[in-house]
């Protein structure tokens, strides 16, 4: 009996290891050609991977999404041009990041947070999209600002607010998945719909410089009221990705702003986070 237990412990660590190592190398890719700014990506999909993955697997397992983390981290960092030490450093950031995230989130919500409950989103807001990423950004910030010669405030600043719209828009979907994905089921062409209109939208509203909020809010309420929370978080995902990528493109309102390109970015991720959380609070 025990070696069979065995293998299936093995067989669901190398399963663990192998989906967030592809996760992890996918949207950092996408973040450094899509989101890239001076001292690295303004918005990391990958920091709600992992945050998602520690809060909803047991610590004993932790280890292998570090690994996870160490592997992929490296693979881009240096694809991208970064030293050793350099991708020593991310690494250790964004392997630190999770588990202060995760740590507290757990403690907080006295288990996986349940982000219909108001009371839990805002533990869950406060542990894994602040706390943990203000933790990785002073280690990855420092980092970083040394690399690319940039004032380590700003580099701090930029690494936080990118990775934590990151967790905010990927992980609330994903910790909501169990609950809610019949929803979104049940509704497979209005969710779809509804994804299709933000993306356009967002878009829109970037390209012809209007004030994003008064187009986006509207169809950020549709999802909220008719895919209760995980329509809000999904469609909050859809919108990070677009008003990233027009920013730092130059389209919209943020891009004139007098500041230097990863302040900008980070007054972006503000605005998303703003929005969003709206949303999930009407839902």
């Amino acid at each position: 009996m025990s070696s069979p237990n065995r293998r299936d412990r093995v067989g669901s660590a190398a399963g663990l290891f192998g989906w967030v190592t592809l996760a992890y190398l996918a949207g950092a890719v996408l973040a450094w050609q899509s989101f890239g700014a001076g001292v690295g990506p303004a918005f990391f999909p990958p920091a709600g991977v992992t945050l998602a993955a520690m809060v909803l697997n047991r610590r004993s397992r932790w280890p292998v999404i570090v690994a996870a983390i160490v592997l992929a981290e490296f693979a881009v960092d240096l694809r991208y041009g970064a030293s050793p030490r350099s991708a020593a450093g991310l690494a250790l950031a964004n392997s630190v990041e999770p588990l202060i995230g995760a740590s507290l989130v757990l403690a907080w919500c006295k288990g996986v947070p349940d982000l219909r409950d108001r009371s839990d989103l805002a533990r869950f807001v406060a542990a894994a999209c602040l706390a943990g990423p203000l933790v990785g950004g002073l280690i990855g910030g420092a980092m970083a600002a040394a690399q690319h010669d940039t004032a380590r405030p700003v580099a701090v600043l930029h690494w936080w607010a990118g990775d934590g719209i990151g967790v905010l828009v990927v992980a609330a979907p994903i910790l909501l998945w169990r609950k809610q994905s019949h929803i979104l089921r049940a509704r497979l062409a209005e969710t779809v719909l509804v994804m299709a209109v933000t993306a356009a939208l967002s878009v829109w509203a970037f390209w012809i410089e209007a004030p994003p909020s008064l187009l986006l809010l509207p169809v950020l309420a549709w999802a909220a009221f008719r895919l209760d929370v995980i329509g809000a978080a999904l469609a909050g995902a859809v919108l990070a990705f677009a008003a990233n990528y027009m920013t730092d493109s130059g389209r919209g309102p943020f891009a004139e702003m007098n500041l230097a390109q990863p302040a900008r970015l980070a007054v972006t991720q503000a605005f998303i986070a703003v929005v969003v959380l709206v949303a999930m609070l009407i839902a």
